[in-house]
């Protein structure tokens, strides 16, 4: 069901435990849920922005359309969109692809155009994560390192180990997809110190990163 007004208090409260989980690595996404859960999670939030938009705080609004765009990225693995890949992309996997995109962009110009918001800026680091999973499944790696790199800034500005720990993942998966191995193994070193340091440690994104170093 869509949040309604009354629930404001609860859906403030799972959209803040969903973003200390994000920006998700989509070496696990596959695992987490089935198409099934990510396309109701995808209505449910869009109906949810629907009620949403034009409210006073845009905070809700972005924080919704970061919702959909993850959900439509761990859509878009699950479909079968992987960084690398040679064979092109499903329909299902490029419609996800293309709501990730849309959803992201905009949850970005939210928090861009409403930066004194509180948590706006984390916000904005996530989305940006969102935008640079989203290049990096259609080969973009230029613009998806560019796009990590930028939200690398603004976590290591608010102090978010976690979420720098997944930025500083994303840079190396798209060092390592350019070819770039000295500096996606570094990249991967960052996350596994940033990753240790998160409380609880984040295991499933420490494996993610300490396995680049393997490659």
């Amino acid at each position: 069901k869509a949040f309604g007004p009354g629930s404001r208090f609860r859906k403030r409260r799972r959209l803040q435990g969903f973003m200390e989980k994000c920006p998700r690595s989509w070496a696990h996404a596959a695992d987490e849920a089935g198409s099934d859960e990510c396309e109701a999670a995808i209505r449910a939030g869009e109906r949810s922005r629907a009620l949403l938009r034009g409210e006073e705080s845009a905070f809700d609004e972005a924080s919704m359309l970061f919702l959909v765009a993850q959900e439509a990225v761990q859509l878009a693995v699950i479909e079968g969109a992987r960084v690398g890949a040679t064979k092109p992309l499903k329909r299902h996997a490029r419609d996800a692809l293309d709501k990730a995109e849309k959803c992201a962009k905009t949850a970005v110009k939210l928090c861009t155009d409403n930066p004194k918001e509180p948590r706006m800026r984390e916000l904005h680091g996530s989305s940006l994560c969102s935008m640079s999973q989203v290049h990096m499944l259609r080969s973009k790696y230029d613009e998806g390192l560019n796009t990590a790199q930028q939200a690398s800034k603004i976590f290591a500005d608010s102090g978010n180990v976690r979420n720098q720990a997944s930025a500083a993942l994303l840079c190396a998966d798209a060092n390592r997809a350019m070819e770039r191995y000295k500096e996606s193994q570094n990249n991967a070193l960052e996350a596994i110190k940033y990753f240790k340091m998160s409380d609880p440690v984040d295991e499933k994104g420490l494996e993610a990163a300490e396995s680049i170093l393997d490659f």
